[in-house]
Formats: C-alpha cells, structure tokens, sequence
C-alpha cells in the first residue's frame, strides 16, 4: 500500500519496502491458511467459531472499515476482544464477564489514541504518516474519547472484587 511506503515504521515491513515481493507474499497465503487451519484442528468448536468471527471481521476491516472515522477503533476492539476470548476458550476456560468488561473499553480506547498518536506523527512529518480517515480536528476527541474508555475498563476492574465480594 503506498501510504504504508511513506509511514516512519511501516515503510521498512517487508512488503512495503520492497524486500518481500508482491507475488511471492500472494504465493505464500494459501500456504499461511492451511497451516492456521492445522493449527486449529485440535481447538474446541467454540474456539472455532470465534477464530472464524474473527477473521471475517478482519477480512471486512481490512477492505473497509479501516478507513471509517470511530467505526475503525470499535471494530479493533471488537477483534482484539475475540483473540482474548479464543484464548479463553483455547485453554479450556470459562470467559469471565469481567475480562470482556475490561477488553472492550480499554481495547477501544488505545485504539483511539493510538490514532490520535499518528495525528500527531502526520503533524510532525507531513506527508509520511497517516491516520486513516482522522483529521487534525479530531485530535482532542480521540485523546478524550480514549482516555475515558480507558478509564472505564480500569473501573471494571476496580469495582470487580466488590461485586464479587457482595455475591458472597
């Protein structure tokens, strides 16, 4: 992708610098999927079937969410939120309620910050970086926006012992 070519970081991936060519990255995907479906063969079906949600929400994510203003950061979340919950699943755990209330808000909010640190990335070298579909006037927003879900998912886990305690 030609803004990754100009990004400080992700011009020196592989791909974007050229080091890995286009047709050989395109030769190894079908290689790459038959061993994540290996890999999950042993998982439970649940697991299964968030790993699936997962990567179909990802799929659409790459192709166009991305470059929606919030809509971006939700889906970020939503997805980092499923990798946890494989996780759990994978392990033979029950999901804790509490994790999903502490993932959900504190992926999303570093997700909006980490946007607004490429608005100030974009600001100090124009031109070379991005931040998707976000403008300089967002920049106060996303700084609030995510540090206030933040701070949500530390609450839930600071109210979570007392909770707990009270169902005792």
């Amino acid at each position: 992708m030609p803004s990754d070519r100009r990004h400080p970081r992700k011009r020196t991936r592989p791909l974007a610098s050229g080091r890995l060519p286009i047709l050989h990255a395109i030769a190894g995907i079908p290689l790459l999927w038959g061993a994540a479906l290996l890999a999950a063969l042993p998982l439970t079906a649940g697991c299964g079937a968030i790993l699936a949600l997962y990567v179909a929400v990802m799929l659409v994510y790459s192709l166009r969410l991305k470059d929606l203003r919030y809509v971006d950061a939700v889906v970020l979340g939503g997805g980092y939120t499923l990798r946890v919950l494989a996780g759990t699943w994978a392990i033979g755990q029950a999901v804790d309620p509490w994790l999903a209330a502490w993932c959900l808000p504190t992926f999303f909010g570093l997700a909006l910050l980490k946007r607004r640190a490429e608005l100030a990335a974009s600001a100090s070298h124009p031109g070379a970086a991005h931040a998707r579909a976000y403008a300089a006037a967002d920049a106060r927003a996303l700084d609030i926006v995510g540090r206030v879900a933040v701070g949500l998912g530390l609450a839930a886990l600071a109210i979570r012992p007392f909770v707990l305690a009270g169902r005792a």
